[in-house]
């Protein structure tokens, strides 16, 4: 939804600064692509409601296909977040 298309994305970029429900995000610390910026992902961070409060996380091992790099880590706190958020 943050791309460099100004335009195509205006609706889903509104959307998610609706979105309450509870969103989690995990970054990679070795992304070198606009999304990799600290800067951008806070901004993302920041325009989502359910995202407050939440353990927003930069995986030091992790680049931009951070799946690839630390799949296992991701899914833990992934259940981890799904357990969380399932008990309210």
């Amino acid at each position: 939804m943050i791309n460099q298309l100004p335009g195509v994305t205006d609706s889903g970029w509104a959307g998610l600064g609706e979105f309450t429900n509870p969103f989690l995000t995990i970054w990679g610390n070795n992304d070198g692509g606009n999304l990799g910026n600290p800067v951008i992902q806070q901004t993302l961070i920041d325009h989502i409601p359910g995202s407050a409060g939440w353990d927003h996380v930069r995986l030091p091992e992790a680049s931009h296909f951070l799946q690839d790099d630390q799949g296992e880590e991701i899914a833990r706190r992934v259940n981890e977040f799904i357990e969380v958020t399932s008990q309210d």
